[in-house]
């Protein structure tokens, strides 16, 4: 039994920002991101099956956190309130945001883990070459799904050629969008009505698929992306209600300033 505090990381990024009022009452912010994050392990804390010789950077490659690109683009407009514009619609503000990503690090895997059980470093199969990583197909979520065909179980007691992480998952696009006014009531007293809609055009963003080849539905993604993060549970993120990749959905605001 060897303990290791050896690992070591790399982050690289491009970031490009603007923000600014675009007309009278319209402000607009739109930023881009390229970045990579490498590791040879992203928890914090890893089971490795040390052979003779072993060096933890066999499994340097991409964080499992890694995401290439990302594009996020925001705009607000606020009505004004004129003799031209009904009272009742004047003072609203009305805004959309915009979100736009590559995918996650896929990492496939000849089985399951038992119980999340096993070794960081193998299971890992062989990578043939020539063959499509991909395969179109209609009849999956998202009309694409990850080809058994180009992956191989390796030998017994052989590490499988595919680097880890070395597989881009699902991109996400979303757009929200939020209706908001804010009214003065007597005695310094303000109310604040809204309305935010999530994945305002319904658009599917499906999960990354299954990744063990052992599986009957490798290849296949089974599950939205909202589910993906965590389930809300102690240590896996934020609830899906509030996770970007799930279905539309729709909530009313009502606050009291005093």
């Amino acid at each position: 039994m060897a303990t290791l505090t050896g690992d070591s990381s790399n982050y690289q990024a491009l970031q490009t920002r603007y923000s600014g009022s675009l007309l009278r009452n319209l402000y607009g912010s739109i930023s881009y991101t390229w970045a990579h994050s490498l590791d040879d392990g992203s928890q914090d804390s890893s089971v490795f099956l040390i052979h003779p010789g072993y060096r933890v950077s066999e499994s340097w490659g991409s964080s499992s956190f890694d995401v290439r690109q990302a594009l996020t683009a925001a705009i607000q407009y606020r009505i004004p309130q004129s003799a031209r514009i009904p009272a009742w619609l004047g003072g609203w503000n009305v805004s959309g945001t915009l979100r736009a990503r590559t995918g996650f690090p896929i990492d496939v895997l000849t089985n399951d883990q038992p119980l999340g059980q096993g070794f960081d470093n193998v299971g890992r199969p062989d990578r043939i070459l020539g063959v499509p990583v991909w395969l179109a197909d209609s009849s999956v979520p998202g009309h694409r799904r990850l080809n058994p065909a180009a992956f191989r179980v390796a030998d017994s007691g052989l590490t499988g050629t595919l680097g880890r992480n070395s597989i881009a998952g699902n991109g996400l696009v979303q757009l929200d969008a939020s209706l908001r006014r804010e009214i003065r009531l007597p005695l310094g007293i303000s109310a604040e009505i809204g309305l935010n809609v999530f994945n305002v055009f319904n658009h599917p963003a499906f999960a990354d698929p299954v990744a063990f080849l052992s599986s009957p539905w490798f290849g296949q993604s089974t599950s939205m992306q909202n589910l993906m993060l965590g389930s809300g549970s102690p240590n896996t993120g934020l609830p899906p209600l509030f996770q970007t990749g799930g279905a539309r959905s729709a909530e009313f605001t009502f606050r009291i300033s005093f």
